[in-house]
């Protein structure tokens, strides 16, 4: 199953570090005792400015960290990760964030949930507005949390009083998140500026996202159905159990492959080195190898160009020291977008074209290729292909 296409919102971006970079230059200020330059902050509220403006950083750290950019957004942080004044802050500033925003969003929230499938406009329009912004707040915690991990290196504690807080929202939550069906596109588009891996950490929006604003009307169809027809009731279950059968299927195959591969270099090393072998010991001589719609000459040093991957359109090979993409014809690769990796915690690499034509390589020296996983993205005139690393299949 491959991820849908996705690409970061730019302008969030560079808002997002522009905004990290202002609060953690007034921190560096602030926690070396002094103030910053432009302040105006009588002595008596820095403690109070500081954790506001560590709030921000954190906030704009996981912003930056859920559009991809994780390794961007830590270095960005400079001196302050790991220092042990800023965790300290920052401890205080998300315990602070939950009391101040989880709890009273929470008093409401439920209540507005409860009724929001019988509401009518323009009563519901108002009930929509108020959960978006109840549940906004919950967002705010979650980037906070995620810029705590990046600044303190690890997963981040909580008091006590903070994480009974944050755990009785949740729960609270969970229990009749099926009731916010009704706002449909509304919550798929909440989590969709995050990137795909991120999105489950955003699950008040993410969980059933795809699914219609009449899903709850359409449970009120199937009672009524069931109903009437007790037979279809066979049916139901067989389609419920297909639905479980399915997700118990794709979570094997994620921990299967998670429990198989310690990083892709590592992975592409060992495919290369399947071939590779029966040969290690040979001279070094010039080797031919046959590609699926072209012959290519290499001075092979005890090994060959391996075939990973191969469709019609592409053909994705390694030789030791590179990921190789190859556009087959009459396939035509859009000339000004060159094939992409991209990888969680990493930022995207760009292929560099190859001498030979329609040929793009990826050196396997690059950091990403320490992710477990990546996704190729090859933009072709005929459309978008993104293919998972690992491969599914042997080529």
């Amino acid at each position: 199953m491959s991820l849908p296409w996705w690409k970061p919102d730019e302008e969030l971006l560079e808002t997002s570090l522009v905004a990290l970079a202002s609060c953690a230059s007034r921190l560096r200020q602030t926690l070396s005792g002094g103030l910053p330059l432009d302040s105006e902050i009588p002595p008596e509220e820095v403690e109070e400015a500081a954790r506001i403006w560590m709030t921000d950083l954190l906030e704009a750290a996981g912003t930056v960290a859920f559009l991809g950019r994780g390794d961007t957004a830590r270095s960005r942080l400079g001196d302050l990760v790991g220092s042990a004044p800023a965790y300290a802050l920052a401890a205080a500033a998300v315990s602070r964030l939950i009391e101040e925003s989880l709890t009273p969003a929470l008093s409401g929230l439920m209540n507005d949930i409860y009724w929001l499938a019988s509401a009518e406009d323009p009563d519901r329009e108002v009930l929509e507005e108020r959960i978006v912004e109840a549940l906004a707040e919950r967002d705010r915690v979650e980037l906070a949390l995620e810029g705590w991990r990046l600044l303190c290196g690890g997963e981040p504690q909580l008091d006590e009083e903070a994480l009974a807080a944050l755990g009785s929202f949740d729960e609270a939550l969970k229990a009749d998140l099926w009731r916010t069906l009704p706002l449909g596109d509304r919550r798929a588009a909440r989590c969709a500026w995050a990137a795909p891996e991120y999105r489950c950490r955003l699950w008040w929006w993410d969980r059933g996202c795809d699914l219609p604003h009449t899903a709850l009307q359409d449970m009120q169809t199937a009672a009524r159905v069931i109903h009437l027809f007790p037979e279809a009731r066979e049916e139901l279950e067989r389609m419920l159990q297909a639905e479980q059968d399915l997700e118990r299927l794709c979570k094997a195959g994620e921990d299967r492959r998670r429990g198989t591969v310690v990083s892709l270099r590592e992975y592409l090393l060992r495919r290369m080195q399947r071939k590779s072998r029966a040969v290690s010991d040979s001279p070094e001589i010039p080797a031919m190898v046959v590609g699926p719609c072209r012959v290519y000459g290499l001075a092979a040093a005890g090994y060959e160009e391996k075939v990973l991957y191969r469709t019609g359109e592409l053909t994705v090979s390694t030789d030791g020291e590179n990921l190789i993409v190859d556009i087959e014809p009459p396939a035509e690769s859009i000339s000004d977008t060159p094939p992409v990796l991209e990888a969680r915690g990493h930022t995207s690499l760009a292929a560099t074209p190859a001498q030979e034509p329609a040929r793009f390589e990826f050196p396997l020296s690059s950091p990403i290729f320490s992710a477990p996983e990546a996704w190729l993205l090859v933009s072709l005139a005929k459309g978008e292909r993104r293919i998972r690393l690992p491969f599914d299949e042997e080529a």
